[in-house]
């Protein structure tokens, strides 16, 4: 800052704001005061900022006439002081930053809503909860290895705090039993799908989360954000439950299921009935996997309602759904690409119900139905619905894996089917970095084939089932 000539006259004029004559060795003001004379004919530099002068001088040539223009802008800031050379930020602010912007894709390809419409709210919440600050910043962090299909360092290392964060969330009474720890450990789940090494001996997160719902579902969570993750973590523990002895739906699961029931059966906008998707089918669907030979009839009332809602749902998608998403995903808004979404995965979960009904039907010599006719519309169906998603990979076709995986475990007597489920398997293994569709699909512990369930191997494959159902339910 360049100093200029200022005032020369004593410090008591000046104060003042008298003129001084500047005499020697008092000025007659000071002289006739009787006061000091103290800085006569001493020079002064005043000082003024030319800050801005500088930058605008040092601007590059298409951006001079902006910065002269801020040049002569007076500064904002406090006081006059010039504001931050960065935006002020702390963890939180960054994290919910790498949140916002993934929730602000609506490419079916990479939508995080395919996990739960509740994670739109997740950015509202941070900075209360330890747990669910770092199991986000992990999920951010993991979703960039995700579409990269590179598992970085960082990654790992914000995966790693966040099993952290939670251990010590469970481990105080404070935060324990709380819907943002159980979200958390959502989160952990999906981050453990996308980067988490195969090899590593990670438990299943599922008991923890059952035990936490047993206790959270008794509370006070009747709002919108808290149905949405209890109906969705629900389910995730459903899965695990299926291959799980250890996992028990107590009271909380049927309670929950009651009180989600809707009133009238779940329809789409033509009528189409999808009432095999009511959590109350999904849990028989698990006592069926657990003990076919105790609910025959059961399974028979729930594959004859398959046999009428499947076809109605396929030409619901093929005459409505699809053809009003035909345009490219970035001239549709978010919510009909999201829609349609949430259709595709039902009939993912429909066709697996189906194969596997059928499969376990056919084991018992069921005659009431044509099963043969019935299984080759199913697999015919299931590797159309595999082709046709292909482009929607990876979390817009995140169903598809366990679709296949049915239509392989239902295929043993037909080495044609099982080579094109396998192939078709290879494909949607490349989105995944760290473990194999096929790996998982070659250790099922069932198989609905001569004594209604037969199991590979004595005990169950406890560690490896656990780990394909998060991951089934991750991708």
């Amino acid at each position: 800052m360049p100093g200029v000539p200022s005032y020369r006259g004593c410090e008591a004029c000046r104060r003042q704001k008298k003129k001084c004559d500047q005499a020697r060795p008092a000025c007659s003001r000071c002289a006739r005061l009787k006061i000091p004379c103290i800085g006569c004919g001493q020079q002064r530099f005043k000082f003024k900022d030319e800050t801005k002068a500088l930058r605008a001088a040092n601007a590059p040539p298409s951006d001079f006439a902006a910065a002269a223009a801020a040049a002569s802008s007076p500064a904002p800031g406090i006081h006059g002081s010039p504001p931050p050379s960065r935006p002020l930020s702390n963890q939180t602010t960054r994290t919910s930053g790498a949140i916002v912007s993934v929730l602000q894709i609506s490419d079916p390809r990479y939508d995080l809503f395919a996990f739960g419409p509740f994670i739109k709210d997740i950015p509202s919440r941070l900075g209360t909860h330890a747990a669910l600050d770092a199991s986000a910043d992990a999920l951010a962090s993991a979703f960039s290895c995700v579409h990269t299909r590179c598992i970085t360092p960082e990654s790992l290392a914000k995966y790693a705090r966040a099993l952290r964060s939670v251990q010590n969330s469970l481990q105080s009474p404070a935060t324990a039993y709380s819907e943002q720890t159980l979200c958390a450990i959502y989160f952990i789940m999906l981050c453990q799908g996308w980067i988490a090494n195969d090899d590593n001996p990670f438990p299943g997160h599922g008991p923890a989360m059952a035990h936490l719902l047993n206790v959270i579902v008794s509370n006070n969570w009747h709002n919108a954000f808290n149905s949405a993750i209890l109906i969705t973590i629900s389910v995730s523990v459903l899965l695990e439950s299926i291959v799980n002895p250890s996992i028990q739906l107590r009271p909380w699961f049927f309670k929950l299921a009651e009180l989600h029931k809707p009133t009238a059966p779940i329809h789409s906008l033509d009528g189409v009935a999808l009432t095999s998707a009511d959590l109350h089918n999904i849990i028989l669907m698990r006592d069926i996997l657990r003990n076919p030979g105790q609910h025959i009839e059961q399974m028979q009332s729930l594959y004859s309602l398959l046999r009428l809602e499947l076809p109605a749902l396929r030409k619901h998608l093929e005459e409505k759904l699809e053809p009003a998403c035909s345009d490219p995903p970035d001239a549709l808004p978010a919510s009909l690409l999201r829609l349609l979404s949430r259709y595709l995965a039902v009939y993912s979960v429909l066709l697996s119900m189906g194969m596997t009904l059928n499969g376990f039907l056919r084991a018992l010599g069921s005659c009431k139905f044509p099963l043969a006719a019935d299984m080759e519309v199913y697999f015919s169906e299931t590797m159309t619905h595999a082709e046709k998603l292909k482009p929607r990979r990876p979390f817009g076709a995140s169903h598809v894996p366990l679709t296949l995986i049915c239509a392989l475990a239902t295929a043993d007597d037909d080495p044609l089917r099982q080579m094109a489920t396998r192939r078709m398997l290879s494909e949607y293994e490349s989105d995944s970095t760290s473990f194999s569709w096929l790996d998982k699909a070659g250790q099922q512990a069932w198989k609905p084939r001569g004594s209604i369930l037969e199991r590979k191997g004595k005990e169950w494959n406890g560690k490896k089932l656990v780990s394909g159902i998060h991951s089934c339910v991750a991708w």
